[in-house]
Order: C-alpha cells, then sequence, then structure tokens
C-alpha cells in the first residue's frame, strides 16, 4: 500500500482508491500514465469525476465515506472465488494466528506461559499459530517481542494452518481457538457485492471487477487518498484495503 511514484511504471494494476494525481501528485504523475503506457491498468475511486478518473481505464463512482464497506466486498469476492495467495498469507501476515473464540483475543506467550515479570511485556508481543507439521501450536517468529526476527518459518519447522478450531491447553486451562482468517471469513459473509450496493452505488459486477484487478494481476499497487482516514471510522477503511492486499 503506497510507495514512489516512479514504482508505477512497472505495475500490473495501480488503484487509486481517494486518490486524484493529476491534481494532487503533479510533478509524479507522469509515472502513472507512463505506466498506462506500459501496460498498466488504472483504477480511481472517487464520488467525483476528477482529473485522473477521465484518463483511468476503470473509473469506480463510490458514494463519499462508504469505502469500507466496498473494500469488505472485494474482500467477500476474493475469499469465495478462492483468488488468495495462502503462501503469502501465512508467512507475512498474522491471518494464521490463534485466536480464543470465547474471548476473541489473539494467544500470545503470556497465555501459555508463565513469564517473569522482566520479560512480560515482550511476551505480551508473541503469539502462535497452528503447525501442520506437529498438530501442535507454534510460537511465531518475526513478531514484536520475538527474539527471531525474521519471517523465514522454514528454517523453525513451522507450516502454519489457516483453518480451522482446535483445543489447546494454556494456563487458564483448556480453551477453544481458531485462526484470525476464520474469524475475518465470518466477518466477510456480512458484505457481499449485492449486501453493499445501495450503500456504496457501486454494482456487484463492478466489485467484482476491482476484486479481480487487484487479485490476479503479479504487481499490484494501492495509493489511498488523504481524505479516507479522515472520515469518521476512516481508519477501517484504511485497515479494509490493506487487508486485501494482505489476502
Amino acid at each position: 500500500v503506497g510507495c514512489t511514484y516512479d514504482f508505477m511504471y512497472n505495475v500490473d494494476t495501480a488503484v487509486f482508491w481517494g486518490g486524484n494525481p493529476s491534481v494532487s501528485r503533479i510533478p509524479d504523475a507522469h509515472f502513472v500514465w507512463e505506466g498506462k503506457y506500459n501496460g498498466a491498468k488504472i483504477v480511481v475511486i472517487t464520488p467525483e469525476f476528477n482529473a485522473s478518473a477521465r484518463a483511468a481505464d476503470l473509473w469506480i463512482p463510490i458514494k463519499a465515506g462508504t469505502d469500507n464497506l466496498l473494500a469488505m466486498s472485494v474482500i467477500h469476492t476474493i475469499l469465495k472465488e478462492k483468488i488468495y495467495k495462502p503462501a503469502f498469507m501465512k508467512q507475512f501476515t498474522d491471518l494464521s494466528f490463534l485466536v480464543n473464540t470465547k474471548t476473541g483475543k489473539m494467544i500470545r506467550r503470556t497465555d501459555m506461559e508463565h513469564v517473569d515479570h522482566k520479560h512480560h511485556h515482550k511476551a505480551e508481543e508473541e503469539f502462535y499459530s497452528m503447525n501442520a507439521k506437529t498438530g501442535k501450536p507454534a510460537l511465531m517468529p518475526g513478531t514484536e517481542g520475538s527474539d527471531h526476527k525474521t519471517l523465514r518459518l522454514k528454517e523453525f519447522g513451522i507450516d502454519p494452518q489457516l483453518e480451522g478450531t482446535w483445543k489447546i491447553k494454556t494456563n487458564e486451562g483448556e480453551v477453544e481457538v481458531t485462526t484470525v482468517f476464520e474469524l475475518l471469513k465470518a466477518e466477510a459473509e456480512k458484505f457481499s457485492p449485492e449486501a453493499t450496493r445501495e450503500t456504496t452505488g457501486v454494482h456487484p459486477d463492478t466489485v467484482r471487477q476491482l476484486a479481480h484487478d487487484l487479485a490476479l494481476p503479479k504487481v499490484v499497487e494501492v495509493t489511498t487518498g488523504f481524505s479516507l482516514n479522515k472520515y469518521f471510522n476512516g481508519i477501517l477503511s484504511i485497515w479494509n484495503i490493506s487487508s486485501i492486499l494482505g489476502l
């Protein structure tokens, strides 16, 4: 999400979500349109037909302030059509992390071990996935509290499971856990393209086209405008858009 503008020359899809580079980034906008000449598909998502939308391959006129719902509908489509990339999700996202189904909180090292006061803060930032190779929870490297600053999971013999429900032993006894991915799937069920159409003003066929433009090409870049996070609950829009790329 976001990059230097010279990168736009090398993408397959460039999405300007709430952006208008031809006006707001005049010195850099030439990279966007040179990227189009180089084969990139340019998508602009804005309520108004602006200077960038005029030259884009696809303009999506959205009702102002409903970007978080459009993003969730894109996630719904990607999940339903199974056009996500599990290998990427396992290594570079928290979608495999274990969550207590009763509390909705991620399982942390402090839930699994008795940690002394000196190391408690670090242990609060260490999380688990269910390791398909052992059938047991595995402490994941690369998290904020981990001593292992790497995401090379194979070096630790970890193959995280994205889907499933299990019973594990914690400091509080046996608890039922699932994955962040399972919770995302359940949440996305509410936001089919048909369910959000009236609110966003975006036709379901257009939502599915956007999902394909984001999920299927090799190199995809999304630039969000500064306006999105200034709406009430605007952080949800940024989170949801980022979650699309996490898939």
